[in-house]
């Protein structure tokens, strides 16, 4: 009981600390993600331990989308089951920061509430073991999404292990050469470890495609590829999913969060892409008339020409509209032309949202833009090239205020 009791003064307090703050103030990379009709609903989630008690709860979320207000959390000492309740403002996770006190360990939980009935949660610790990568605890659910979520876990799990266990053969091996005194063989094998070190984030990646692989897409699927670097590792693929997912998904709040991850790793890289310096070469798709864009004719006549590929689907480059419509109207003048290549899936839908969101410039449409993107190394959207009179590339997804600076000069 005593253990009880402490446990129940320590969530207590955490309730008091963490739940009393209320919605915080958007942040300015919250304010990227795309905005959705907010709608109170109850939350009620009911966690249940098994194994230990003698827990420490911290509860936050990471990705700043749920919101919660007049939260409270309470614990049934006899039964081991931890009650959170209040509201929130839309569905998401809610973390959790598990500690045990008398493991000195601790994990961290996502648990998913969807709706305002109650979500039940099993955690199940007695399937931690001492090792230098831990396997998550068993979490069983009424979610599905949570169901998706604790596979990915489980993925993540068994690759780690798996790398850990080569790994550990690898250098068994170098132990025995080093023993034999062979310089030459010890200092090959030596090249081998260190590359084999190089290759864990390789085993990010891996359980990022394993699972987009073995589940059908759901806000997991974005989850997957942020939480496992993919959009800094390997943005070809992280893009290419990206693509992929519904649009309900893609325009939720967890894929704008993939991409706005995506245009994170393509800015970083901007002024180190090779096409600065060279000849725009080919721009695929049709304009409104159905007729082959013709660039040369619009480049040529232009001082500078800002090439932006986008889609209708993609909030960021929605978002980007009017600051495009006010840099157009401020230069077009002075010689500024805007291309605009749309990559949805279909030509009515691009036609709609060219109309609906007033995109300036002359409009062009690729279906998916498998090619420009082939041609181009597009890794995110929106993207852009800055383009001079003689057609040679002079920036790459540069900030608009950036590209301004320099449409000053002209």
């Amino acid at each position: 009981m005593r253990k009880h009791a402490a446990l129940l003064c320590a969530m207590t307090l955490c309730a008091i600390i963490l739940f009393s703050c209320g919605p915080q103030p958007a942040t300015q990379e919250e304010a990227t993600v795309k905005e959705i009709p907010l709608q109170e609903f109850p939350l009620l989630l009911k966690l249940k331990f098994l194994g230990k008690t003698d827990v420490d709860i911290r509860v936050y979320d990471s990705f700043d989308f749920s919101q919660f207000m007049d939260s409270k959390i309470t614990l049934n000492a006899d039964t081991s089951e931890v009650l959170l309740s209040g509201k929130m403002l839309r569905p998401g996770f809610i973390d959790l920061d598990v500690s045990y006190h008398s493991l000195r360990a601790g994990w961290p939980l996502k648990v998913y509430v969807g709706s305002g009935d109650t979500t039940f949660i099993e955690y199940d610790t007695r399937t931690w073991k001492e090792r230098r990568i831990h396997n998550s605890p068993v979490v069983t659910s009424s979610s599905p999404i949570q169901r998706d979520y604790s596979y990915l876990l489980h993925l993540r799990d068994s690759v780690y292990t798996d790398y850990m266990n080569r790994k550990d053969s690898i250098k068994n091996v170098f132990l025995r050469v080093i023993e034999k005194g062979d310089k030459t063989a010890t200092d090959a094998m030596a090249e081998k470890v260190l590359e084999y070190d190089k290759q864990f984030k390789l085993t990010f990646g891996v359980v990022a495609r394993l699972y987009a692989a073995s589940r059908p897409p759901s806000i997991i699927t974005p989850i997957a590829m942020i939480e496992n670097y993919v959009p800094r590792n390997d943005p070809e693929f992280a893009f290419s999913v990206y693509k992929g997912l519904p649009d309900s998904i893609r325009q939720s709040p967890y894929g704008e969060l993939l991409n706005a991850a995506l245009l994170k790793n393509t800015s970083e890289h901007a002024s180190e892409d090779a096409a600065i310096g060279t000849k725009l070469n080919t721009l695929y798709g049709e304009t409104t008339a159905g007729l082959p864009v013709n660039k040369d004719s619009i480049i040529h006549h232009s001082e500078y020409t800002l090439v932006v590929f986008w889609a209708t689907w993609c909030g960021s480059c929605i978002q980007k509209v009017p600051e495009l419509n006010k840099l157009h109207d401020r230069f077009r003048k002075k010689g500024l032309s805007i291309i605009a290549i749309s990559i949805d899936n279909t030509r009515d839908i691009w036609l709609k949202g060219v109309k609906e969101h007033d995109y300036p410039g002359t409009q062009v449409f690729e279906k998916e833009g498998i090619q420009n993107i082939q041609q181009y190394n597009i890794f995110s959207i929106p993207y852009s090239f800055l383009v001079n009179k003689e057609g040679v590339i002079t920036n790459v997804n540069t900030p608009l205020d950036s590209i301004k600076m320099k449409l000053e000069e002209m």
